[in-house]
């Protein structure tokens, strides 16, 4: 990576590598409209149902009425026979969640008043930087097993960028954003640790690497109640992904469940 941005792979020239992309632009070519609408609701579910998990661990005032209004853009998602619907209920439940993320923060110099990622404040630089470390982990993950990281279902980004890991970001976005609250309300990460620069505020000190080691515990960290780590489940849901566009396998997608969550 350079900056973000993908710069090469290095992978086997073994036939049975190869044909794993082959027969992914296969399945996917002959998907009907429908189908690939199911595949993208079901990230979208997934998202939705994850974030009211992690919500529902941290009670706080109006907690009630944000759930309905997630459970009814929920339904409203499964129920849309419209790829461009789906994604508008999306980005709704996206701008309620980050909402009520603000709300969970104890200190006000983290104040997040709206998502942004042009001159970003404090609280977004995190969020950028916490869900660039889950995309690039999700895109090696899933150039290593062959698979095409472009031909998206909710992403359909036409070879822009990795449509299909934007695709599979999506139910582990609710993780990054519990690993954020953990890192501002126990002060692993202080306002001081920002410096104003003529691009805007910028992580500076050993803030980046802090905040890069409580993301890798994360990975590591045992559930309470058994289960996988999330590193081992991005990897298994990537894994998932692979035998349901090469070898048309069922798609099950990751759920946030006490056996997933770890502590709160």
């Amino acid at each position: 990576m350079d900056d973000g941005y993908h710069v090469s792979t290095i992978a086997p020239v073994a036939n049975a590598f190869l044909d794993v992309g082959y027969r992914q632009a296969r399945r996917t070519e002959q998907m009907s409209d429908a189908e690939r609408l199911e595949v993208a609701r079901a990230f979208v579910s997934a998202k939705l149902a994850n974030y009211d998990a992690l919500f529902r661990q941290r009670p706080a005032d109006g907690s009630a009425k944000f759930h309905a209004e997630l459970a009814d853009l929920r339904t409203r998602a499964d129920e849309t026979g419209d790829v461009m619907a789906l994604r508008g209920y999306e980005g709704r439940s996206a701008r309620l969640c980050f909402e009520r993320l603000g709300r969970s923060i104890g200190d006000p110099a983290f104040e997040l008043v709206r998502r942004q990622r042009e001159r970003p404040d404090r609280i977004n630089i995190l969020l950028n930087f916490g869900y660039y470390l889950l995309f690039t982990r999700i895109n090696a993950t899933i150039r290593m097993l062959g698979v095409n990281p472009f031909l998206g279902f909710l992403h359909e980004a036409n070879g822009r960028y990795e449509g299909l890991v934007c695709d599979v970001q999506e139910p582990f976005r609710a993780n990054v954003d519990r690993l954020l609250l953990r890192v501002i309300n126990q002060r692993l990460v202080k306002p001081e640790d920002f410096a104003e620069t003529p691009k805007g505020l910028k992580l500076v000190g050993d803030a980046s690497r802090r905040f890069v080691a409580a993301f890798e515990r994360e990975m590591l960290r045992l559930p309470r109640s058994g289960g996988m780590p999330l590193g081992e489940s991005i990897h298994a849901q990537c894994m998932g992904v692979q035998r349901f566009l090469a070898d048309g396998a069922s798609l099950v997608v990751y759920r946030w469940t006490r056996e997933t969550a770890g502590e709160a």
